[in-house]
């Protein structure tokens, strides 16, 4: 379950460092499936590329997302970040 998860915030000098070998991927595109889980709620895949181009694929559930996406803007608030209340989408 999404709310489970357990969620670390660190300040950048304390961010993680990863070995080499982990491969490094660009988000290429994300789609939203409106009753894509059982339970009828939003499931998101995103699509991820390789520097060689290989594409990977990885499915979220939307709570996860939301999860996240609640706290990277509590995170970002109090650190007198931007305001992302105005951001949009835009095809």
């Amino acid at each position: 379950m999404a709310s489970e998860l357990p969620i670390s915030i660190v300040h950048g000098k304390e961010a993680p460092r990863y070995h080499i070998d982990v491969k490094e991927l660009t988000i290429t595109r994300a789609v939203i499936t409106a009753h894509g889980m059982e339970s009828g709620r939003p499931l998101v895949d995103i699509q991820m590329t390789d520097k060689f181009g290989r594409i990977y694929w990885t499915a979220i559930s939307g709570a996860l997302v939301a999860m996240l996406g609640n706290q990277v803007i509590k995170t970002n608030k109090e650190n007198g970040g931007e305001d992302y209340s105005l951001n949009t989408y835009e095809k």
